[in-house]
């Protein structure tokens, strides 16, 4: 395939992935999170092995669902509340986001992250809180 060839795809895809991520913002940036930390995993994974050995799957698939369900609905949220908070007229706005960002939200947000996957070993127990919490979330939407 030509370089033009190659470019054109690669527009195709990032184009397709803006429409999907304005007209499906939440599922896009879930599936998005989904993907990323699967593909993290399993890239961490191989690395530690270095290259040799088999994929626990198990793991891959656990974060995988753990940021589909949890952190992509979480920080697309937050990031849309952040927004409010910090308009963009407020002087050096995207610097003062930052700063709320990594001194407010990113430490309790990490330990929240390392507890569940601490839990993960209780994996029937963590599913069973993460499809209450989703559960809890869609009814709440649909009485909305």
């Amino acid at each position: 395939m030509s370089e033009k060839g190659k470019q054109n795809i690669l527009h195709r895809l990032l184009d397709r992935y803006f429409y999907l991520l304005q007209h499906y913002p939440l599922a896009t940036k879930s599936i998005t999170s989904a993907i990323l930390a699967g593909l993290g995993d399993f890239i961490s994974q191989k690395l530690a092995q270095g290259g040799q050995g088999t994929i626990v799957w198990r793991n891959v698939g656990a974060y995988a669902f753990f940021n589909l369900i949890v952190t992509g609905p979480l920080s697309h949220f937050y990031y849309q509340w952040l927004e409010k908070l910090v308009p963009s007229k407020v002087p050096f706005a995207p610097a003062v986001r930052v700063l709320v960002d990594r001194l407010i939200f990113a430490p309790p947000f990490l330990f929240l992250v390392f507890y569940l996957v601490a839990l993960f070993q209780y994996r029937v127990l963590c599913g069973n809180l993460v499809g209450l919490g989703w559960n809890i979330y869609l009814s709440s939407k649909q009485t909305s």
